[in-house]
C-alpha cells in the first residue's frame, strides 16, 4: 500500500488558516456505545500540543472496513510522518505504524530508494466521533511510549455531488502518481457554498528525509489553488512544545479534478529543493460513506443491469446525476414495479425498433 502522508503541515498553521471556517463543525455521535465508522474520518489533534496531529480515513479495502491513520509530528526539530492501517473493534483500533526514509522530492523521486521500517503501534479509542485518546509504543530510535487526548479539527464533507465540472465532496481521500509510488497527497473537501475549501497534505521527501506540507485554498469549479506552508523546530511528545514550531510559506499547489478517480497536481515552491512541477494523480483511497456516483456511462449501465432494471438512457442519466445511493433512494419513493412485465415491455419496444 502506498505510504500516505497525512494531517496538517502544522495544526498550528492549519488552525489559523481554518479559523472561523464552517469546516470545523462537529459531527455529533452517541457517546454511549460509540462504534468507529465512516463518521470518524477527518483530522485530530491535542489542543495542548497544537502543531502536530493525525489524519484519519475510514476506508473499505477488499470489502473490509479499515482505519488509515497518519501521524504528522517531529523528532529533534525535523518533520516525521508515521503511517499505518488497522481494523477497528467497537470504539478502539490498534494500528501498526511504519516510518520511511531515503527518497527525494519529485522529479528526483525514485520508488526504489524509499525504505519502510516498523515504528511501533498506535492505539486510538473514541468516546464519540469527535473525542478520544491516542496511545503508542515504539521501539524506533529516538521515539518513546506515551499517550494524549485528541479531538476533531476538521470534518470532511460527505454529501453526494456529481463530479462533472467541479471538485465534489467525494474528492476527499488519498491520491498518488502510480509512477512515483511512495509519496502522495491527502485531501479533504471542507465547508459549503462560497466557503468551500480544499485541504491538502503532501507527504514526501527531500534529500532522503521525510517532509510534509499543508495547503488550503478555495475551490473554484473543478480546480483549487492552495497556499502551502512547511514547518520545523519541534520535538516528539512529551518533549513537544508548540512554541518551537516554525512555520514558513512553501508556495502554491493546484489540484484539478479530471473525474472521480483522476486529477492533475501542479506546484510552485519558493523553498530550496522543491522547485515546480506536476503529477498525474490516481485515487488511492476514498472515504467510507462518500459517493462519487458512476465514473462513466458504462459503470452506470452495469449497475442498472445488475439491479435488474436494464440500462435505459434515461436511467443511465439519472444514475450519473444522483449517484448510486441517491438513485436507490429515488426508486424507493415510486410505486413498486414487477421485474418480468418491465423486461417484457423493454423487449417488445426493442422488437418494434429492430425485429431481427
Amino acid at each position: 500500500m502506498n505510504t500516505p502522508r497525512h494531517l496538517f503541515a502544522s495544526i498550528l498553521c492549519l488552525g489559523l488558516m481554518l479559523a472561523g471556517s464552517r469546516a470545523l463543525a462537529v459531527d455529533p455521535a452517541n457517546k454511549a456505545g460509540y462504534v468507529i465508522g465512516s463518521n470518524i474520518s477527518g483530522t485530530f489533534y491535542d489542543p495542548a500540543q497544537n502543531g502536530q496531529g493525525f489524519v484519519l480515513q475510514h476506508i473499505v479495502s477488499n470489502g473490509q472496513p479499515l482505519l488509515l491513520a497518519t501521524w504528522f509530528t517531529y523528532l529533534d526539530g525535523q518533520q516525521r510522518w508515521l503511517i499505518g492501517v488497522g481494523s477497528a473493534t467497537g470504539n478502539q483500533v490498534s494500528i501498526p505504524l511504519s516510518i520511511t526514509r531515503g527518497a527525494d522530492f519529485p522529479p528526483r523521486f525514485d520508488p526504489a530508494t524509499a525504505q519502510v521500517e516498523p515504528w511501533g503501534t498506535l492505539t486510538l479509542s473514541f468516546s464519540d466521533a469527535s473525542h478520544g485518546s491516542a496511545s503508542w509504543t515504539s521501539t524506533y530510535a529516538g521515539f518513546n511510549n506515551g499517550s494524549m487526548p485528541i479531538e476533531r479539527l476538521t470534518t470532511p464533507d460527505s454529501r453526494f455531488e456529481p463530479t462533472v465540472g467541479q471538485i465534489a465532496a467525494c474528492h476527499s481521500g488519498s491520491w498518488y502518481d502510480p509512477a512515483q509510488n511512495g509519496h502522495g497527497i491527502f485531501t479533504e473537501v471542507l465547508g459549503s457554498g462560497s466557503e468551500r475549501q480544499l485541504l491538502a497534505i503532501w507527504y514526501a521527501y527531500l534529500n532522503g528525509e521525510q517532509r510534509w506540507m499543508t495547503a488550503l485554498g478555495p475551490i473554484q469549479g473543478n480546480s483549487a489553488t492552495l497556499t502551502a506552508s512547511i514547518t520545523s523546530g519541534a520535538d516528539f511528545p512529551p518533549a513537544f512544545n508548540p512554541a518551537e514550531v516554525i512555520s514558513v510559506p512553501w508556495g502554491t499547489m493546484t489540484f484539478t479534478g479530471v473525474d472521480a478517480d483522476h486529477a492533475s497536481w501542479t506546484w510552485t515552491s519558493t523553498q530550496p529543493g522543491f522547485g515546480s512541477g506536476s503529477l498525474n494523480l490516481t485515487r488511492l483511497s476514498a472515504l467510507s460513506g462518500s459517493d462519487c456516483g458512476p465514473s462513466s456511462d458504462k459503470s452506470a449501465a452495469r449497475f442498472l443491469t445488475q439491479a435488474s432494471f436494464g440500462p435505459t438512457p434515461a436511467d443511465i442519466a439519472s444514475v450519473r446525476t444522483l449517484g448510486y445511493a441517491g438513485w436507490i433512494d429515488a426508486q424507493l419513493t415510486v410505486p413498486p414495479t414487477l421485474q418480468r412485465p418491465t423486461i417484457e415491455q423493454q423487449i417488445a419496444a426493442q422488437v418494434l425498433i429492430d425485429p431481427r
